[in-house]
């Protein structure tokens, strides 16, 4: 791997960062590990530009798949706090998995969620305990039940991104003879910006990890415009078409989740063959 582009202080940080977040550090001869994918990324970067990634890695969340049950639990006690705490008399949750309208018949992570909150993990915690759940995996199933006033659909996901897919999916649900106030959205991590904009949607949405921009929110404003600037050097110089600068509507996004969102900065999940190195978390 080409670690002699790297400058010794950022391969040490590199390894520092790695070490603290419980990342696998591979010895050489597996030239495709994450390790060594990070070096191939920074190979190509200047001494300023490797400096800045690494800062932002320091931010950077990976949530693998044994922290989906935990993460599970806890968005949904978020639920049920609101529940009891507005006093409503909805007792029972029906959760589906969230799928636009545009992706139906793709393999998509929701249904992953979904199946895991099936696994009886709401009947093994009393904090559940007067709160029936039911899993459906078409929306007639909730809409053609009759009488819902004591019911709330839960559409599922692992991530929340720009907001555009689940406002989507709830658009599609609302079309199909659904109260948007009988629906909210349940997710493992999410952007604070595409959260927010679905609640002033009206549409309820829980997380249990909330994540913030990568750079408008981490740097003075006197210093944001610089770091975009060099961000945008970086993916000029790996050819990021403009749909995905910065991310997918641009949501600045760290972190990888059993697939790395394409909000996530491309810097982390572009590759493009031709230019000869591997990105540290590609999609695909």
């Amino acid at each position: 791997m080409a670690k002699k582009n790297i400058n010794a202080l950022s391969l040490f940080r590199l390894r520092s960062i790695f070490e603290q977040k419980k990342w696998p550090i591979e010895d050489d001869s597996n030239e495709k590990s994450t390790f060594n994918r990070f070096c191939s990324l920074l190979s190509i970067l200047s001494d300023d530009q490797q400096k800045f990634i690494l800062e932002l890695t320091e931010h950077f969340e990976v949530i693998p798949i044994d922290m989906y049950m935990p993460a599970i639990v806890s968005a949904t006690k978020q639920v049920i706090h609101d529940l009891r705490i507005g006093k409503s008399i909805i007792k029972t949750l029906f959760f589906l998995p969230l799928i636009a309208p545009e992706d139906s018949g793709k393999i998509k992570s929701s249904t992953t969620v979904w199946y895991l909150c099936k696994s009886g993990v709401f009947n093994q915690n009393s904090f559940f305990n007067g709160f029936n759940f039911s899993f459906i995996d078409e929306i007639e199933l909730f809409s053609n039940i009759g009488k819902i006033d004591d019911k709330l659909l839960v559409l599922v996901d692992d991530f929340v991104g720009s907001g555009d897919t689940a406002r989507s999916a709830v658009q599609d649900v609302v079309s199909k003879g659904v109260p948007k106030d009988k629906i909210c959205i349940m997710s493992i991590a999410g952007l604070s910006d595409g959260i927010q904009e679905l609640r002033n949607d009206g549409i309820l949405t829980y997380c249990d990890k909330v994540l913030h921009s990568g750079i408008s929110s981490r740097y003075q404003a006197n210093e944001v415009s610089n770091k975009m600037k060099m961000m945008n050097e970086i993916e000029s110089a790996i050819h990021v078409s403009k749909k995905y600068a910065f991310g997918y509507r641009q949501s600045e996004g760290l972190v990888k989740l059993i697939r790395t969102p394409n909000n996530t900065f491309p810097i982390y999940w572009f590759e493009v063959k031709k230019h000869n190195h591997l990105s540290p978390f590609p999609r695909n």
